[in-house]
């Protein structure tokens, strides 16, 4: 179970550490943009080899796709784990009666909510820059 806690937080470091990565080469890719019109305005650089604003938008949105796409499998497998490691040691066919029954289900869903395998794939710190490693 500890090793599930620990691959979560580093999930949710790596999610912000790459995510901050596209966000700043999304803003430099546009600084470079403007530098290239004051180039192409000066004469200094044929207008046909200035890139265009919707290069931007497209550069961003694509890294963003695919640091998405990477953080989803990646957290939809560590839920997937933990909900299976939940069910191996609170196993609710085991139980006699009902306060058994509800026992071990009240159980299950705090270690669940513990390990983070109530959550699935959705990011619980907000946007990516906020998220920190405890």
């Amino acid at each position: 179970m500890v090793w599930l806690i620990e691959r979560r937080r580093s999930l949710l470091a790596l999610l912000a550490g790459v995510g901050s990565l596209v966000a700043l080469s999304t803003l430099t890719l546009g600084q470079a943009g403007q530098v290239q019109k004051g180039l192409v305005a000066s004469g200094r650089i044929p207008a046909a080899m200035a890139e265009t604003p919707g290069s931007v938008v497209i550069a961003g949105a694509a890294g963003s796709l695919l640091i998405g796409s990477i953080y989803g499998v990646a957290a939809g497998a560590l839920s997937r784990r933990g909900q299976a490691r939940c069910a191996e040691a609170f196993d609710v066919a085991q139980a006699t009666d009902a306060a058994a029954l509800l026992e071990r289900v009240e159980s299950r869903q705090k270690l669940e909510e513990l390990i983070g395998a109530d959550r699935g794939a959705s990011p619980t710190c907000g946007p990516a820059f906020w998220c920190s490693p405890r």
